[in-house]
């Protein structure tokens, strides 16, 4: 596949679906970067990650945050060399993007700890906290942009809510607290968010039009590898008055749906909505009795949802979680993940194997348009300077996150004039060139989900025989050898036939070889539309007859002549009769 500089992959947090045209200029454009499975994007040296990419300086941090950032520099409690990015000190010490909490430490029961047992902070410490052995904790170990992101996190009401997305694709990214657990009141525990760079993961920094992120996909499968994640700051002062979500997915400017409405191109959703145990210590009585149910319930309802209803579905748990929780806000600490499978399983093509090779060419490559973020209802008009979401009310996540999915399959292309007939007769003296191995080409743009092009083996290509002009074909399936010696054999005496060539490709089942679309079952993988050649005889009229001769040893008639009348090739037989006066002899030709 040829491949431009870019290429593109999910783990949902909240993030949306867009899809772009795969043709440009009358060629192919493909992705910049494919989001492989088990490949660490933070560490990639092409993909563009904003801020992440500056290196830490007193301009940014400003003088106070730097003087005791320093500090904490000294004490050797991170790991730290002067022109640092950001991106290059959070992967040094295991800190996320999405870690900017501020803790006191003995005030409450929110302390986190990197490993090298500083805690994990991204404040001054007006307040004077102490650390367990009773020192003023008169450092910082989290710095960059933090709750106040300038002009992007600039009005009060706004600074602290700050949530961010990821998109995993493959195995879910480990947390360093342990898998997802359920508290013993049954309220979903989600995992404190230490730790930077998993596996296959990006972040909405770099879920931008810059980056391109594509996640391959294959025609006539389902993929369900791929997760959104979200989550809120896991500590107090966070509180999410209004949150909501919009994720959205198009292909050729239409909406994608469900599989309830489609069932061969659909999005459906999986979600769960999860609390932190620092989440949980927030709510009060009321809503610590109320969270198991209210949770639950929320995730209950967001099982195969459509993508298309994704967001009504979602938002109403958000609003139910909020107004039953015993809280004036969403308490921080919550988070989510989305489950995305489906993708698009259909062709306009199948029923038809004589389209023409731009028609192949399109049908073989489509990308669909993904679209997540969170925004805040009721904020439309106030004065804030947090950046707009796209339908009009102020976002919650730092960007509005972008990838595509894009879906392959491979395609015939062929030599000479598939409108013109051509003789049994000269195919078997140019076998190879008319309708052998230099008759045709297979192309396939796939991707698999570790990058790597997906292979061509013309050993998978089949024949079928049609002696209806195409209406039902054979059970039968040749190889290009297995043909030319059919056609060799002489056993063809009808004056035209019908071949359909197959092709099941490299990554699909191997029972798919030698299948007609309608022969093949859903998610068993990709194959080519078929390609027909017609096939003509020389054969004389079809029909014709067999007079039978019933003579004595003189040659004189003694009965009736028999005439039988057929088409050519049929098997026929012979009677004997009993004739008063006369006793069989033999039988005089082909009986």
């Amino acid at each position: 596949m040829n491949i431009l500089k870019k290429t593109f992959f999910i783990k949902v947090f909240i993030s949306g679906i867009t899809i772009l045209s795969v043709v440009r200029g009358g060629a192919y454009a493909y992705a910049s970067t494919y989001l492989e499975s088990n490949k660490n994007y933070y560490t990639d040296p092409s993909i563009n990650r904003g801020f992440l990419d500056s290196p830490i300086s007193k301009e940014i941090l400003g003088e106070q945050n730097w003087n005791m950032f320093q500090v904490a520099v000294s004490k050797n409690l991170i790991s730290y060399s002067p022109g640092m990015t950001f991106n290059q000190y959070y992967l040094a010490n295991n800190i996320s993007p999405e870690d900017n909490f501020i803790v006191y430490p003995g005030l409450t029961n929110q302390i986190v700890r990197l490993k090298s047992g500083a805690y994990l902070n991204a404040n001054p410490n007006p307040k004077g906290a102490k650390d367990d052995s009773g020192n003023v904790v008169d450092y910082i170990t989290y710095v960059g942009p933090t709750d106040d992101r300038g002009a992007y996190w600039g009005d009060k009401e706004l600074e602290d809510p700050v949530l961010f997305s990821r998109l995993t694709v493959g195995n879910l990214a480990p947390a360093s607290e342990g898998s997802f657990g359920i508290f013993s009141s049954g309220t979903y525990l989600f995992p404190t968010q230490i730790g930077y760079g998993e596996n296959a993961t990006v972040n909405d920094y770099m879920l931008t039009p810059e980056n391109d992120f594509i996640i391959p996909s294959r025609f006539n499968t389902i993929r369900n590898d791929v997760y959104l994640t979200m989550r809120s700051r896991a500590y107090f002062g966070a509180g999410l008055q209004g949150a909501q979500a919009s994720l959205t997915a198009t292909s050729n400017g239409k909406a994608v749906v469900g599989s309830s409405e489609n069932s061969k191109f659909y999005i459906d959703t999986n979600s769960n909505v999860y609390l932190t145990k620092q989440g949980f210590d927030q709510l009060g009585n009321f809503g610590k009795f109320m969270a198991p149910s209210v949770y639950t319930s929320a995730s209950n309802n967001l099982k195969k949802v459509g993508v298309d209803k994704f967001s009504e579905m979602m938002n109403k748990g958000l609003s139910s979680i909020q107004s039953q929780s015993g809280a004036t806000d969403i308490v921080s600490g919550n988070g989510g993940q989305i489950q995305l499978s489906g993708f698009d399983r259909e062709t306009d093509l199948d029923g038809n194997f004589s389209s023409s090779l731009s028609d192949r060419e399109t049908d073989a490559l489509k990308n669909t348009d993904v679209n997540f973020y969170m925004y805040t209802n009721g904020n439309k008009t106030t004065n804030v300077t947090t950046p707009l979401a796209p339908n009009g009310y102020h976002l919650y996540s730092p960007n509005v996150s972008q990838f595509k999915i894009q879906t392959t399959r491979p395609y015939f292309s062929w030599t000479g004039d598939l409108s013109n007939d051509i003789k049994i007769s000269e195919a078997n003296a140019n076998f190879d060139d008319l309708l052998g191995i230099n008759s045709l080409k297979v192309t396939d743009n796939g991707v698999d989900s570790d990058g790597k092009s997906i292979s061509v083996d013309l050993n998978r290509v089949r024949i079928r025989i049609s002696e209806d002009e195409g209406s039902t074909y054979s059970s039968n399936s040749y190889t290009l050898d297995e043909l030319k010696t059919l056609l060799t054999s002489g056993n063809i005496t009808i004056p035209k036939i019908v071949i359909a060539y197959t092709y099941s490709a490299t990554d699909s089942k191997t029972d798919n070889i030698g299948k007609l679309p309608n022969e093949i079952d859903d998610n068993t993988g990709a194959y080519a539309v078929p390609f027909t050649r017609t096939l003509t005889n020389d054969v004389p009229d079809k029909k014709s007859s067999i007079t039978v001769h019933y003579v004595d040893t003189s040659g004189d008639t003694i009965s009736d002549n028999v005439i039988k009348t057929g088409n050519v090739g049929d098997f026929y037989t012979t009677e004997q009769k009993v004739i008063p006066g006369y006793t069989f002899k033999e039988i005089q030709g082909p009986a």
